[in-house]
């Protein structure tokens, strides 16, 4: 698509890309807390348990920094 139509994909839009896909790929439907780095995906907690654990361990700054969703 981005070729026949002339696209280009900037480098920022790519590493957006890449760090939403990045757990998708290693934890397909599960639930996943992590945080987005210069080098790419940490992955913080999998599971609601350890994603539970972890959160009450985070203070506002942390909590804010991080994404908990399912994958």
């Amino acid at each position: 698509m981005f070729a026949q139509h002339g696209l280009v994909m900037t480098p920022e839009a790519r590493q957006r890309l890449t760090h939403d896909q990045t757990p998708d790929y290693y934890f397909y439907e599960e639930w996943v807390s992590y945080q987005e780095t210069p080098l790419g995906v940490g992955v913080l907690a999998v599971s609601l348990g350890e994603i539970r654990r972890l959160l009450k361990g985070l203070n506002q700054e942390e909590s804010l920094a991080s994404r908990t969703r399912q994958v």
